[in-house]
């Protein structure tokens, strides 16, 4: 199981699906808000809630084990998944998700103005490519690579309201319990 990061989509995946289904049978799933999924203007953006519509998913599918890997965002709710479904997820992986929040990398001052109810609304209408590729830099370990046109198109797919509840409440989750500690009976129990 893939689990993209925040304002990304399936897609973040495409080039290594072909490498990972020689050997795996290989699900993705768009979160709540993001790609192809609902966005709606309230609630269901919580850790525990994407997990459980993961974890949901996963049994429509008759997947009863699975090596889930989380990217940002996305670790965050593979976190929340093997805290729910110890059964279900045999392994994970979670690659560039903060374990804690203050090991968080800053989105910086533009970034931090997105949580402003009104300036941050007048700036996600006023978003440009540049500043999407830019703000997505940090989600990629090169520096000077340039976020592909998918990136720029999941995020300008996103709703203000569906990112901000995303980012906050993976903001929340974290701050509640520090990966690393949430991930310390998973471990155990191997």
């Amino acid at each position: 199981m893939l689990i993209h990061g925040l304002a990304a989509s399936t897609r973040s995946w495409d080039a290594l699906v072909p490498l990972l289904t020689r050997s795996h049978r290989v699900i993705r799933i768009d979160l709540l808000g993001h790609g192809q999924s609902a966005k709606p203007a309230g609630g269901g953006y919580e850790m525990p809630g994407q997990g459980r519509r993961v974890g949901e998913a996963m049994d429509r599918l008759g997947v009863e084990h699975a090596v889930v890997v989380g990217h940002s965002t996305g670790g965050a709710v593979a976190t929340a998944l093997a805290e729910q479904r110890p059964d279900l997820v045999t392994a994970f992986a979670i690659i560039d998700t903060a374990p804690r929040l203050n090991a968080a990398v800053s989105s910086g001052f533009v970034g931090g103005l997105l949580d402003d109810p009104v300036i941050g609304q007048l700036l996600w209408r006023l978003r440009t490519d540049s500043l999407i590729r830019n703000a997505a830099s940090t989600a990629f370990s090169r520096p000077g690579y340039k976020a592909p046109q998918a990136v720029v198109d999941d995020a300008r797919g996103m709703t203000y309201h569906a990112f901000i509840a995303t980012s906050q409440s993976g903001d929340d989750y974290v701050n509640q319990r520090a990966l690393p500690d949430r991930l310390t009976p998973s471990a155990n129990r191997c």
